[in-house]
C-alpha cells in the first residue's frame, strides 16, 4: 500500500514531536522537528499507548520527574493494573540527585527490587481499596529490616484521596 507519510517529518512519532505550522521538513526549513521535553513515560503510557501496552514491569523504567497521584490513578484506570513509583538514592546529602522509578504489576499487587537505598513512594489500588494490605505493611517492614530509612509510604486508591501507611498501621 503506497501513498503519503503524513507522519514522516516526526519521524513516525507524532505524539513526541512539536511543529505548529507544519512545515518542518520542507525545503528552506529546519529538517528535524523540535523535540518536546522528552516525553515520560507516564505521559506514553497514559496516552500514546492502548491499555495493557508497554507497561514496565517488575524492573520498572527511569523517570524524569515525580509524577502526581492523579497521574498514578488516571494510569491504574488505564490499564488496570496496581503501580508503584520508588525512588532510588543519590550520592547527595540524603539520597538528592538519585532517580525516580515506574513499575507495574497486575490488578492486586506491584513489586519491585527491595533495596536500603530505594524508597516505595506510593503504589495504586485500582479497586478504591483505601488502605493498606498485610502485604503493602510486611514491605515496609522488610525495607526497615534491610536498614531502609524509610518508614511510610502512601498508596493512591483510585476515586478517593491518598493514604498514608506504615509498618503498623494500615491507614493514617
Amino acid at each position: 500500500m503506497g501513498g503519503l507519510n503524513l507522519y514522516l517529518y516526526v519521524e513516525n512519532n507524532p505524539i513526541r514531536y512539536l511543529d505548529p505550522t507544519s512545515l518542518k521538513g520542507l525545503p528552506g526549513f529546519d529538517s528535524h522537528p523540535t523535540v518536546l521535553e522528552e516525553i515520560a513515560p507516564v505521559d506514553d503510557l497514559l496516552y500514546g499507548l492502548r491499555s495493557g501496552e508497554g507497561l514496565p514491569g517488575r524492573d520498572g523504567i527511569a523517570l524524569p520527574r515525580r509524577p502526581t497521584a492523579q497521574e498514578l490513578e488516571l494510569l491504574s484506570e488505564k490499564h488496570g493494573v496496581e503501580f508503584a513509583v520508588t525512588y532510588k538514592y543519590g550520592p547527595g546529602p540524603n539520597g538528592a540527585g538519585g532517580q525516580y522509578f515506574l513499575h507495574s504489576g497486575e490488578r492486586i499487587k506491584v513489586g519491585f527490587s527491595l533495596e536500603k537505598d530505594r524508597m516505595l513512594i506510593y503504589h495504586t489500588h485500582p479497586g478504591g481499596t483505601a488502605y493498606a494490605s498485610s502485604a503493602d505493611m510486611k514491605i515496609m517492614l522488610r525495607l526497615k529490616n534491610i536498614g531502609s530509612p524509610q518508614r511510610s509510604s502512601k498508596i493512591v486508591p483510585s476515586g478517593k484521596d491518598v493514604v498514608r501507611f506504615d509498618a503498623t498501621r494500615n491507614k493514617y
